[in-house]
């Protein structure tokens, strides 16, 4: 991630690294320092409107407060029981704690929101300084079921798209919208024999692009485009008739069990759209020319990428 002031901030599982293009900070937790990070194993970053830096971990969230060099420190509970499936390797179960951070982002008003692997759903009160869970009354017509949230998106109408869904799990799976106007809201999940359905309940990426259409990504590198005046998906497949159209990378053999996620979309300066899995490539697709380039390993070949499990994606403002 990159903040306002242009220093780029990369995470491990160990520590949280600050770099000004010529050396590097490290930030790690310290138990006897309160303003240090709450815990080094940090998997979401994200730069608020106000230019605040939020660090997610295991522990909670962490904000980076330049004038001390420090951070404030929250910790988000949750009253779910703590099962995280981590959106590349579905297939093998870890014990996290529950506060641990999946999803951030920020809606229309400059609220923030904040997903737990617990399954809670927490918004920041600027003036309070302190995260609120969201509670949707379950006996609502439209309530938000129980989820297991893998991401979270706040479009340009001011509805918040929730991503959820793992293995062997039916009714917190798929995709909600939230809008946050009126509070209402609606699911969306796989149908069989529907080709306007999504092609897998198991959300793992969300994304608005220049136009403001919203793209969803899920297992078996399904990639669709939300059309709202139907309400419904349009599947972005491969097509032998337009093979470089717009799709995602496919692989027809099972990775670790399973058809490799979708992991990144995201689209540049240029318009160009970035489309990636775990397990199979990364596509970039020119929507001036059309073309359509793939970037994967390519064992022995100099210059080429180390392998083809694809988690994340940046684009700094240069």
């Amino acid at each position: 991630m990159q903040d306002q002031e242009g220093f780029l901030w990369l995470s491990t599982n160990q520590e949280l690294l600050k770099f000004d293009g010529y050396e590097v900070e490290i930030y790690r937790h310290d138990p006897e320092d309160s303003t240090s990070l709450t815990g080094n194993h940090v998997g979401k970053l994200f730069v608020d409107t106000e230019g605040n830096l939020w660090a997610g971990n295991t522990k909670g969230l962490s904000r980076y407060r330049p004038n001390c060099d420090c951070f404030v420190n929250y910790t988000l509970s949750s009253t779910h029981k703590s099962a995280y499936m981590d959106a590349v390797f579905q297939n093998h179960f870890y014990s996290v704690p529950q506060e641990s951070i999946v999803a951030i982002t920020e809606d229309r008003d400059l609220q923030l929101w904040a997903a737990t692997a617990g399954g809670d759903l927490f918004r920041y009160d600027r003036k309070q300084d302190t995260f609120i869970a969201y509670r949707n009354d379950p006996k609502a017509t439209g309530a938000i079921p129980p989820l297991f949230i893998n991401v979270l998106l706040a479009d340009r109408h001011n509805n918040l798209w929730i991503g959820a869904g793992r293995e062997r799990e039916e009714g917190g799976s798929g995709l909600i919208r939230l809008d946050l106007n009126t509070g209402e809201t609606r699911q969306f999940i796989h149908e069989p024999g529907n080709v306007n359905s999504l092609i897998d309940s198991r959300v793992t990426a969300l994304f608005e692009d220049q136009q403001g259409r919203i793209l969803v990504g899920t297992f078996k590198s399904g990639l669709h485009r939300y059309d709202p005046d139907a309400a419904h998906f349009i599947r972005l497949q491969y097509d032998p008739a337009r093979p470089n159209a717009l799709h995602a990378p496919f692989a027809g053999e099972q990775l670790l069990g399973d058809y490799p996620p979708l992991t990144i979309l995201h689209q540049d300066q240029k318009g160009g759209f970035w489309v990636g899995t775990s397990g199979k490539s990364l596509y970039h697709f020119d929507g001036h020319t059309g073309n359509l380039k793939s970037y994967a390993y390519d064992n022995g070949q100099p210059n080429h990428f180390v392998h083809n499990h694809f988690i994340t994606f940046f684009e700094d403002r240069q």
